[in-house]
């Protein structure tokens, strides 16, 4: 954060970048939702700009009820699974 603080103020960084960061290495991709359970579902569903969000049992506070999106192939709707 010093490195940030430092480079917003524009004063000479004391202390390397490499010395804020450290290496990051993404081995892979995972995403469980309401439109798949693969990374490459949602981003197709996303792109199309499809959503599996309905109208749920719960309700807020003020007698509202709630949407959301359910998993497919799970029966777990509404309660702890």
């Amino acid at each position: 954060m010093k490195f940030w603080a430092q480079r917003k103020a524009g004063t000479a960084a004391a202390e390397a970048p490499s010395a804020a960061f450290r290496p990051l290495r993404i081995a892979a991709r995972a995403m469980c939702c309401a439109v798949g359970h693969n990374a490459q579902a949602p981003t197709a569903a996303i792109n199309a700009r499809l959503n599996h969000f309905r109208e749920t049992g719960f309700v807020a506070p003020g007698g509202t009820p709630l949407a959301g999106g359910a998993l497919y192939e799970l029966d777990a709707w509404g309660r702890n699974a």
